[in-house]
């Protein structure tokens, strides 16, 4: 009986680590100009839009889109914790342990981005309009 247990415990623990582990969040970013240059705070770079980047569920960044004539365009993309990523932290706490409970909250599961999508109406240069606008989001 003792061999079986092994083999069961690590598989369940296997399952448990996908389950925690979350998957990194796509998040879309339009900006109009579309040939604005887009960098981000994690790294990423599209030279045009709309693009899509892979980034952590778990940590916030900014959004920067720059073009000849326009304002710099800055956004923040928030990590934020879920109903259902609250619900799952609570029940790790309370039914398995802390250790779970952390591990759900810190690996980006049980998260979202927001905004996401992230729409940005960059403002000409010399234009009355004070600040570029976020369009839908």
């Amino acid at each position: 009986m003792r061999v079986l247990s092994i083999p069961v415990l690590l598989l369940a623990l296997t399952g448990c680590a996908a389950a925690v582990g979350g998957t990194p969040g796509t998040v879309t970013i339009n900006v109009v100009p579309s040939s604005a240059e887009i960098t981000t705070s994690a790294g990423h770079q599209c030279p045009q839009s709309p693009c899509s980047i892979k980034v952590s569920r778990s940590k916030s960044f900014t959004v920067t889109a720059s073009h000849e004539g326009y304002r710099d365009a800055v956004v923040e993309v928030e990590a934020k914790l879920t109903t259902a990523g609250t619900i799952a932290v609570t029940t790790g706490a309370l039914v398995a342990n802390v250790v779970g409970a952390g591990a759900v909250a810190l690996s980006g599961a049980g998260r979202e981005l927001s905004p996401n999508p992230v729409n940005i109406i960059m403002v000409p240069i010399g234009s009355k309009e004070r600040k570029n606008s976020l369009a839908g989001s």
